[in-house]
């Protein structure tokens, strides 16, 4: 049966405490639930080969600066995805590399499966050019996006390498007339064109499940080292669907990409 994470007695007296390493007592499955976890944190988690940790369907928020997978770590399932939030941020910074390679390791035959709930369009196009300062985009598709949902609208400029006009947007609300207009909480900066011959891309960035680098947008980027996962045991597996990688990747360094 399932142990609780919060449960003094899964640990044989004393929950781990926040900012230590933590390794899974052998041959049990910790629950993890809404109420589990510190706000700071571990060090490095591991999870023994006989062992498995499970995420509760609840809003969950884990914190560590590595996970060493050598049994299993579930977040949902192919048959029942998660619907609650998900949050694991792979916290270390770049100065701990040594101790914390800040990943999500998948080791010898360990398995790791996330499955989050997913919408059935998570991308379209434009049906109409949306001009610099615009509060609203119209999709060529009707869409479930709501409230609160973040969605990235493509640039359609030639040299996009060299201008980078992607605009990452919050929906505040639907048009009630026309379930295709979306409500957004800032102007567009750039135009983002739609014609007979072309229509720039929008598309959904929220998951149910956020794997997150770093412990804050700042830091990842003056040093380029977020999160990343891997599966690397010769019997090693994972799955992941309706899964959002945030920060992820670290620059110049082989085999630290956000997903391997």
């Amino acid at each position: 049966g399932l142990v609780m994470w919060h449960d003094a007695a899964t640990w044989g007296g004393s929950v781990p405490a926040a900012d230590s390493d933590v390794t899974l007592p052998a041959g049990v499955k910790v629950l993890v639930t809404a109420c589990s976890l510190p706000d700071a944190g571990f060090g490095k988690i591991t999870i023994p080969a006989t062992s498995e940790l499970i995420f509760d369907d609840a809003p969950v928020h884990l914190r560590a600066k590595a996970i060493d997978v050598n049994g299993g770590l579930f977040i949902g399932s192919k048959e029942c995805p998660i619907k609650s939030p998900i949050t694991i941020t792979l916290a270390a910074t770049k100065a701990e590399q040594a101790t914390y390679p800040n990943g999500l390791n998948v080791l010898g035959s360990g398995k790791a499966d996330f499955f989050g709930w997913t919408q059935e369009r998570t991308w379209t196009r434009l049906k109409a050019t949306a001009a610099a300062g615009h509060f609203a985009v119209v999709t060529l598709h009707p869409t479930t996006w709501a409230h609160g949902d973040e969605v990235v609208i493509a640039t359609s400029i030639w040299k996009d390498t060299e201008n980078d006009q992607n605009e990452v947007r919050r929906i505040v609300a639907r048009d009630r007339a026309n379930s295709s207009v979306l409500l957004l909480d800032r102007p567009l900066a750039f135009k983002h064109y739609a014609g007979h011959e072309y229509q720039s891309e929008i598309a959904l960035l929220t998951r149910t499940i956020l794997l997150r680098g770093g412990t804050d947008a700042q830091s990842m980027h003056s040093d380029y080292y977020g999160g990343h996962t891997w599966a690397i045991g010769d019997a090693a597996t994972y799955r992941m669907v309706g899964v959002r990688a945030d920060r992820m990747g670290q620059r110049n360094i082989m085999a630290r990409y956000p997903f391997h």
